[in-house]
């Protein structure tokens, strides 16, 4: 998981996730279709409701778990966000599309045509409505370690709205700039509940404390509090 998508010569493989992004957002880009389909996450008041209960619920178990491993910086940050996920979903811009939520580099397979990688995308049993650049800003926040996302970020989310302009979406780039910085909360959200609700083990201990860490930084570098409080 400590893998890095932009080491040695993979910065192809960086785009290619932004170029997979595309291709799941774009073509379900505000489409009123979506909300017909019993089986996809919903993203109404009803559950985000819920999904903000969870998070206050199962937060100090997450805390107690990770005092030891996590800085008091990262613990405060998920304890900081507890009481702005309201404001952050109510602050998003853009239209929802398809979105995968859980969009990170153990759920991607890398192969290569010619020098150009391709991914493909598995675990698709978190898709439903959401926030296409908060997919966005989980995949880059949790696949890549601060330094190295900090020197790639904006270009990658450049690339990201490009890609949509290709594919006929007409899109503020600064709408969807704010709301890549609304969607790194996203990964702290997932390192909580999830870490508080699957079977444990060594190596999932570590995956979340990972992207409680990684989210963090993500947060603290978007100036997420500038957007909320």
């Amino acid at each position: 998981f400590q893998q890095e998508y932009l080491a040695a010569n993979s910065r192809a493989e960086a785009d290619a996730v932004v170029d997979a992004a595309v291709g799941l957002h774009a073509p379900t880009w505000a489409d009123p279709t979506l909300t017909s389909f019993d089986w996809l996450h919903a993203s109404d008041d009803e559950s985000r409701r819920a999904r903000r209960e969870r998070y206050r619920l199962l937060l100090p178990g997450f805390t107690a778990r990770y005092a030891a491993r996590l800085s008091p910086a990262v613990i405060g940050v998920a304890h900081w966000l507890l009481s702005r996920l309201h404001a952050i979903e109510r602050a998003t811009r853009l239209p929802e599309c398809l979105t995968h939520q859980d969009l990170r580099i153990d759920n991607m397979l890398f192969t290569s045509k010619g020098a150009e990688p391709i991914v493909t995308v598995l675990d698709w049993q978190t898709v439903g409505l959401g926030s296409g650049p908060s997919d966005l800003a989980y995949a880059i926040g949790s696949g890549l370690v601060a330094d190295t996302r900090r020197a790639h970020e904006w270009r990658l989310v450049d690339r990201y709205i490009e890609g949509l302009r290709c594919n006929g979406i007409v899109v503020d780039g600064d709408d969807v700039r704010h709301d890549y910085r609304l969607g790194a909360a996203s990964g702290m959200v997932m390192a909580v509940i999830a870490s508080q609700s699957v079977g444990r083990t060594e190596r999932g201990d570590e995956l979340f404390a990972v992207l409680a860490e990684r989210h963090a930084h993500q947060m603290i570098d978007m100036d997420l509090d500038e957007l909320v409080d």
